[in-house]
Parts: structure tokens; sequence; C-alpha cells
């Protein structure tokens, strides 16, 4: 089961989720004159990197902004990650765009997926740099989501992937 969030609105202090980033943390709202039309800006601190993102309120949602799990859906994304993988044996460019989309597509179970996905892909065989760097992509964003989701540190979150995935 996916969400799909509606009309959400943030505020100051929240943390958020920007599909090309991962967490951020919404910092301020600013209003900046572009192209002769005043607009509103949320204006995002990512938390992996510290780098300053400005997302026009009108187009949050289009581009993918979300707020970060609840604990209903902590449970669910654990579930994702013991579920059986559906290791592909297809070449590894089709997988490298499939997983590509699903990194892409802004649901924290779809990074989930391809994070498990690659795991299983791993154990059978050498994963090639581009799956490689997919697979630390997407661990550092389901590491990242579940820490804040969950109020836990990053290492903590680390030792439930070990048992996971071992």
């Amino acid at each position: 089961m996916y969400v799909t969030v509606t009309e959400v609105t943030f505020n100051p202090g929240d943390k958020v989720v920007y599909s090309t980033c991962g967490v951020a943390e919404v910092s301020g709202i600013e209003h900046h004159e572009v192209g002769g039309t005043r607009q509103s800006f949320y204006v995002l601190r990512v938390v992996e990197n510290d780098a300053r993102v400005m997302i026009p309120l009108a187009r949050a949602e289009k581009v993918g902004l979300r707020p970060v799990v609840n604990a209903e859906e902590v449970q669910q994304l654990y579930k994702v990650l013991s579920s059986g993988a559906e290791a592909s044996e297809e070449k590894w460019h089709w997988r490298y765009q499939d997983h590509g989309a699903r990194l892409s597509s802004g649901t924290i179970f779809e990074v989930a997926g391809v994070l498990r996905d690659l795991y299983a892909l791993k154990v059978g065989k050498a994963l090639s740099m581009t799956e490689r760097k997919m697979l630390s992509k997407a661990q550092g964003r389901v590491i990242t989501e579940l820490a804040v989701a969950t109020d836990r540190d990053v290492v903590d979150v680390e030792a439930d992937f070990r048992r996971i995935f071992n």
C-alpha cells in the first residue's frame, strides 16, 4: 500500500522528504519575485549534506515533497525490506532503468524495494559500479528516513539492516 499525499502544508521545523534529495527539514518559507510574479517557496535544508533547496509551494506535491513516513508506514517499510527479493535475471541496463525509475518515484516503498532487490542480487554475483552506487543511494535514503521517522540513531537503523540482510 502506497500513500499519496495531497495538498499538505509544511511548517518550519517539519521533516519532509524531497524525492531527489532525501530527508530535509523545512527551515522557512520565503517569497521572491520570479518572472514578474511573487511566489512563495519552501526553503529546505537537506539532512544528508546540509544543502539548501527551494521548492515553490504551488509545485511541492508535483515535485514529490512529502512528509516523513509515520509509525504504521515504518512497519510496512520493514516488511518490504524483509520480504522476498525480486532478483532479476535481466541484463544490467534493464535493471538499471527499472531501479532508476523506482528511486526517482519519491515513494520510500519503491526505494526500499530497490534496496532489497539489489542486496539479493549482490549475494549471487558482484554488482556493477552503477548498481553499487544505486544500492548506496537507496540504503542512505531508507536509513535516513527510518532514523528520522523513529527518532533513532542512524547506527541503530544500520544494525537493523545488518540483521535483515545477513
